[in-house]
């Protein structure tokens, strides 16, 4: 695969999933007020860091290691949602905010996990990678 059709890619996941996170979070409510202590609460924060992550994670793969530039993207859009939730009934909660930006930093340590795993040389059972063996099997002169 090239890299153009993988970048094109990284375009059509990050602005689809982008969508889509924006239609749920201003959809009107199903989870009820979000001033009233509930299980339901931890759950809307926990949704809330793991949608950020996924975002940071594809902002990542789209615009490479910019940290500051997926930092800054994803806190001016948590700012927005947040702002714009009330015009769908919903409220909006600094509180969610920090989920959100605990997201993106979970999201990025997660894209350094995932880079470093598919870069990683594959092991064998012995815990030699394969390089070491063929190295063995096909001594070089």
């Amino acid at each position: 695969m090239n890299r153009r059709v993988s970048k094109r890619g990284a375009w059509v996941i990050t602005g689809s999933y982008w969508v889509v996170m924006a239609l749920i979070t201003h959809s009107p409510p199903f989870l009820g007020k979000s001033d009233t202590p509930s299980p339901a609460l931890a759950l809307d924060k926990l949704g809330h860091l793991i949608g950020f992550a996924l975002l940071a994670f594809f902002l990542r793969a789209l615009i490479g290691w910019r940290v500051t530039l997926i930092v800054a993207v994803a806190a001016v859009y948590a700012v927005v949602d947040e702002l714009t939730q009330p015009w769908v009934g919903r409220t909006a909660d600094p509180k969610d905010w920090v989920a959100d930006m605990l997201g993106v930093g979970v999201g990025l340590l997660a894209a350094i996990l995932w880079q470093r795993v598919r870069r990683a040389p594959p092991a064998d059972p012995a815990g030699q990678s394969a390089s070491a063996v063929a190295d063995a099997v096909h001594p070089q002169p």
